[in-house]
């Protein structure tokens, strides 16, 4: 930047040079033309612009930058193409006290405007071409929809397109905001979003550039739909400088009402196009007893969510079972369609061929307005027997060593063997007479009433430190104990955990052990199954010996 400015011509009182960033441009496209001179620091600077033909000045910022003992003075202006042709922009008289310079002018070529390529579909397209632009050289916003009448069903585009002078649209910071409305009563179907511009149009020599929000619905129900008004908000700069502060826009579009009317007699069957209906089956051999996929295709145009399951009657000696049902949706020039795939899993009970039935399907033709049937044609799949099971099973892995016979176990491996096979039936027997004694009153006079309670319970709630005294008493309620041994027993296990009998006062070891003697001494008898057993094996192990 320094070389540059030392190269401006020297015998000026005040150095100056200007630049564009491009010197090609097309109609309603903008350019900018840029402005630096060396000047004084602190004094007042005077600019007046020339008439700029062929552009219309659309923005502008001065701003000041120290350089040296000077300072550089930037003036930028943003310039919108009018006309084709060679236009020249410039020159910028600058004045500074009595120290007057000219910038120097730029050439900028200025082609015709070419439309650009859209970027919506031609049902789109032929939407807006027949709406109605706004006043001219005013922001608008239009909502519009295919047909004002429908059958249920049938597809229904609605459009929000937001109508942009170029000028206009050159002056924003940032894209515009476009709120399509939201319909009730009718199924939606995703579409693509378009960004930035989606089409241009001349109406009156002005260009407008057309923003587009697409959306596809199918009416479900008889009657009437309205489809509530669009919004569009955008926000411009306040005054002709670019940079100035911003002002924001709402504009608001009007409803639109929606009949829809019934389907003829003839049915029942969904609205589509085209419709196709076939078999598609796998190379793969079929053998009796084994599942054959079988899958039957629909292709058309409407809307896949609505096309049910078609009736399939299976041949005798088969049985057919559902898969899965796979939709492949597709926009085609517009328009909603697809393939649907009906997979199913049919087993054959016996060898020979296998005779698929012709599978009908009623649709309704909304361009003919009549009942249509699609049919996939039968279909003979060869079923093969079944393959016998052939495989052996592996053989035994030879033993390391012989085994060892009774006759062969020493002292101590019989003095084990008895134990093993004694200790269980031992334990039956105590059992039972436990339970005979009508149960033995735990002791609660010795310091271990508490410890002897707290074991009982782990052993039918291990958790039981981690539980709250109601959650404990829920659980020892669920162990197999009454609503008022659980009670008690999780309100003892409790103090006795925080050391405490009565919460207003202290209590001393030997209240806590009587009282937790009290408590389990008739828990033997009203043990559930599930809990009783354990909680017995603990009181057998704890009953001293007489």
């Amino acid at each position: 930047m320094l070389a540059l400015l030392l190269a401006i011509v020297a015998q000026q009182d005040i150095q100056v040079s200007a630049e564009v960033d491009r010197d090609r441009v097309e109609v309603g496209n903008a350019v900018s033309y840029t402005v630096r001179a060396i000047v004084d620091p602190g004094d007042p600077i005077v600019v007046t612009l020339p008439a700029f033909d062929g552009f219309t000045v659309i923005g502008r910022h001065d701003s000041r930058e120290p350089f040296g003992a000077g300072e550089i003075y930037l003036v930028e202006l943003r310039l919108r193409a009018q006309r084709p042709g060679l236009w020249q922009v410039g020159p910028v008289r600058l004045e500074q006290g009595s120290r007057v310079a000219m910038a120097p002018s730029v050439e900028v070529m200025v082609e015709a405007a070419r439309t650009p390529a859209p970027q919506v579909g031609p049902r789109v397209l032929q939407l807006l071409q027949l709406a109605p632009p706004p006043r001219p050289g005013e922001v608008g916003v239009s909502l519009l929809i295919s047909s004002d009448t429908v059958r249920i069903g049938e597809q229904v585009d609605v459009v929000t397109a937001a109508w942009f002078p170029r000028e206009t649209l050159a002056r924003m910071r940032r894209p515009p905001t476009i709120r399509p409305p939201t319909v009730e009563g009718v199924y939606s179907a995703v579409q693509p979003s378009v960004a930035g511009v989606a089409t241009s149009r001349e109406v009156g020599g002005i260009w407008y550039d057309i923003y587009v929000a697409h959306q596809v619905i199918f009416p479900v129900r008889e009657g009437t739909v309205t489809v509530p008004p669009a919004s569009l908000s955008f926000g411009l700069p306040a005054g002709r400088q670019y940079f100035s502060d911003e002002r924001s826009y709402q504009l608001t579009s009007g409803s639109r009402v929606l009949t829809v009317g019934p389907l003829p007699p003839g049915g029942p069957g969904p609205v589509a196009r085209g419709l196709s209906f076939q078999y598609q089956l796998l190379p793969d051999p079929a053998r009796v007893g084994d599942p054959i996929p079988v899958e039957l295709v629909l292709s058309g145009s409407g809307n896949l969510a609505l096309w049910p399951a078609p009736a399939i009657a299976w041949p005798d000696g088969s049985r057919g079972y559902p898969d899965d049902v796979v939709d492949v949706a597709r926009l085609s020039s517009g328009v909603v369609g697809g393939t649907k795939h009906f997979r199913y899993l049919v087993i054959a009970d016996s060898a020979g061929s296998l005779a698929l039935p012709d599978v009908r399907y009623t649709w309704f033709d909304p361009d003919r307005g009549t009942w249509q049937t699609a049919t996939a044609r039968s279909v003979v799949i060869p079923v093969q027997p079944a393959l016998l099971n052939v495989r052996k099973r592996s053989p035994l892995p030879d033993l390391p060593s012989e085994p060892v016979g009774l006759d062969r176990l020493s002292l101590a491996g019989w003095l084990v063997l008895l134990l093993l096979l004694g200790i269980p039936p031992a334990i039956v027997v105590g059992m039972a007479l436990w339970r005979r004694r009508g149960g033995r009153p735990v002791p609660a006079s010795g310091p271990t009433g508490a410890r002897q309670l707290q074991l009982a319970v782990r052993s039918l709630v291990p958790d039981a430190d981690d539980r709250r005294e109601e959650r404990l008493a829920a659980s020892l309620r669920e162990a197999g104990l009454d609503a008022a041994a659980s009670r008690d027993a999780a309100r003892a296990y409790h103090q006795i955990a925080t050391g405490r009998f009565d919460p207003t006062r202290p209590a001393s070891p030997e209240a806590l052990d009587l009282e937790a003697g009290r408590i389990l001494a008739g828990w033997p008898a009203r043990l559930s199954r599930r809990g009783g057993w354990l909680l017995a094996l603990v009181l057998l192990a704890m009953v001293p010996s007489s």
